[in-house]
């Protein structure tokens, strides 16, 4: 996958989210408590209490990307979690989940669009 249709889904991902979920939802974003490696802090955890919830599985896409070989920093940081131990499967996670660790995302500014903070999101 090259990298623009990486992020072409990446920002999919974003514009579903802003579609469908609540009001309530997006205002229970905060990037100052933002944390992409706990549960209930990360984007969908801040939402919906736990990136596992039901709520959550809703709002994630429903087909995840699965190849990553041509996404470097991307792909090093999931193999650096499968390989402690910390994943089971990059599989598991939505494109947009792969980004936010990435070298230079735009963490802030996606939480800043989603709340409705910024007009434009530049990836």
């Amino acid at each position: 996958m090259k990298k623009l249709e990486f992020l072409t889904l990446v920002r999919e991902e974003i514009e579903n989210i802003k579609t469908h979920a609540t009001p309530e939802e997006i205002s229970n974003l905060d990037f100052n408590k933002f944390n992409p490696t706990i549960i209930s802090q990360c984007i969908y955890g801040q939402m919906t209490g736990c990136c596992f919830s039901d709520r959550a599985r809703e709002l994630q896409p429903k087909i995840y990307n699965t190849d990553l070989t041509c996404i470097g920093d991307t792909f090093r940081y999931i193999k650096y979690l499968l390989v402690k131990g910390e994943i089971q499967d990059y599989k598991d996670y939505t494109t947009l989940e792969m980004y936010i660790p990435m070298k230079g995302a735009k963490n802030k500014q996606i939480i800043q669009y989603l709340k409705g903070e910024r007009k434009t999101l530049t990836l």
